[in-house]
């Protein structure tokens, strides 16, 4: 996909693809956990997961109850991948970032 997004390509890589909420399926989309009517908030790199497109439909709109079910979901997904004892993941880029768990 071509974007003008800077974080996109490592988003994607982070979570291998996968969609946060179901792991086994592979994703569709990147997913603003608080939306964009919110504010900048939106477009910040741990702020957007990747989700299937069946997820993504039960997860738009995201009123407050399902944005902590998300973050949830992320936290889970990223101490899964990384053994809960990653403190930084190198991303496709190069860039090295902590990560927030």
């Amino acid at each position: 996909m071509v974007t003008n997004d800077p974080d996109y390509e490592d988003i994607w890589g982070l979570y291998l693809g996968r969609c946060v909420n179901e792991p086994i399926h592979q994703a569709v989309c990147l997913h603003e956990i608080t939306p964009r009517s919110k504010g900048r908030l939106a477009m910040a790199f741990w702020n957007r997961v990747p989700l299937c497109h069946e997820c993504h439909s039960y997860y738009t709109p995201s009123p407050p109850v399902k944005q902590k079910q998300l973050k949830l979901k992320q936290k889970e997904t990223i101490d899964f991948l990384y053994y809960g004892k990653q403190k930084t993941v190198k991303l496709r880029s190069g860039k090295i970032i902590k990560l927030p768990y």
